[in-house]
């Protein structure tokens, strides 16, 4: 077997219905409206080249396409359902266009496709599932024009060359350890898992809808360079930009009330932070041992956490509103440079021996009416 050309009255592809046949080389579809392809249909054809899509695919089932090692470039349609379960697992693909997908890319769906590079998708209206490409070790730039909802926890674990994701419009959330990667070892009884370094992601691009950063979404990509928080997030998860060391501005938006611990920490180019009106909390090291010159915090802050801005040797002029009602301990600790303090509360704010603990000297400024 060579060549097939699947006849405009078939629309379904039945579990296993080519997978091993060594010698297939090409699949003609178009022919038909609507084709179903289901569980592991090309599982194992390894000199598979070449699969013209039909004008819609109800579901790429699980392992459809798995260990399929010459299939290199691909294009879908309208995916009208989902991508499944390690549909494209081990598979050559180096590049593949999909121009809708009507519900998720699973788990696993990509996991070990090594040559992929570059990813482009018109719409997906469900989810990137976790781990939806883990292992895809060559994959470099992922572009879509509307959706995922949700882009799952690790969803690009050990894809460690990715250095661009660009969603225009759709995503809601990010999920947490969204774009964190991990490796993993076998220890006595269990298996560990452990953060790495996420050297080569750049720049990420999020549209105005989303509403949750989650919990270490981002941390340690210490490339990260070109990336603003949409202005609709209202939820920024702990942790969630920690070793961004590449950062080095930030607009935190109107709807965040709480900057949770260790968001920015050690974020250590991050110079500018512009803080929102409606920020009432800054958790502990939330921007520890960041390149802050000056801050300015809002009216609507009430709570400086411990550790909150510990180390910031480059801060040298800091304004505290008449809204703060309580600053931790050691909150600005190791504030070497730190000149100048406004304070703008009539009543002095208690705070403890080490909240501005091992600086030389600053000048202290309050109201007149103090």
């Amino acid at each position: 077997m060579w060549d097939v050309i699947v006849p405009d009255n078939v629309t379904t592809l039945g579990e296993y219905a080519f997978a091993r046949c060594d010698n297939l080389i090409s699949v003609d579809a178009s022919a038909t409206n609507k084709l179903d392809i289901n569980t592991s249909a090309f599982y194992e054809c390894p000199k598979l080249n070449y699969f013209l899509s039909p004008e819609n695919i109800a579901n790429v089932g699980n392992g459809a396409f798995s260990a399929c090692v010459n299939l290199t470039e691909l294009e879908l349609h309208n995916v009208i359902g989902s991508i499944g379960y390690g549909a494209f697992n081990n598979c050559g693909i180096m590049s593949i266009k999909i121009d809708s997908i009507g519900g998720d890319i699973q788990t696993m769906a990509f996991w070990n496709a090594i040559n992929l590079k570059d990813v482009r998708i018109g719409t997906i209206a469900g989810n990137i599932e976790s781990e939806a490409f883990k292992c895809s070790y060559s994959l470099s730039n992922i572009e879509i024009g509307k959706g995922p909802v949700k882009i799952g926890s690790k969803a690009f674990n050990s894809s460690e060359n990715l250095k661009s994701f660009i969603a225009y419009d759709g995503v809601l959330e990010v999920a947490d350890n969204a774009f964190s990667t991990y490796r993993g070892r076998w220890g006595y009884m269990n298996y560990i898992e452990y953060l790495v370094e996420r050297k080569n992601l750049k720049t990420v691009v999020l549209p105005q809808c989303v509403q949750k950063i989650g919990k270490e979404a981002f941390v340690y990509c210490t490339s990260l360079h070109d990336f603003s928080i949409p202005q609709s997030v209202s939820v920024i998860g702990e942790s969630a930009f920690q070793y961004c060391y590449s950062m080095e501005s930030i607009d935190i938006p109107n709807g965040v009330t709480e900057i949770p611990a260790n968001a920015f920490h050690e974020c250590t180019s991050l110079k500018d932070v512009s803080f929102s009106n409606g920020l009432e909390t800054i958790g502990e090291y939330a921007f520890a041992g960041c390149a802050v010159g000056q801050l300015k915090l809002p009216l609507s802050l009430k709570t400086i956490n411990n550790s909150a801005f510990e180390g910031c040797n480059s801060l040298q002029e800091l304004r505290i509103p008449s809204s703060i009602e309580n600053i931790g301990k050691a909150a600005f600790s190791g504030c070497n440079n730190l000149s100048s303090i406004y304070t703008y509360t009539v009543e002095p704010t208690t705070i403890t021996e080490s909240t501005f603990s091992t600086f030389a000297s600053a000048t202290l400024y309050v109201p007149a009416t103090s």
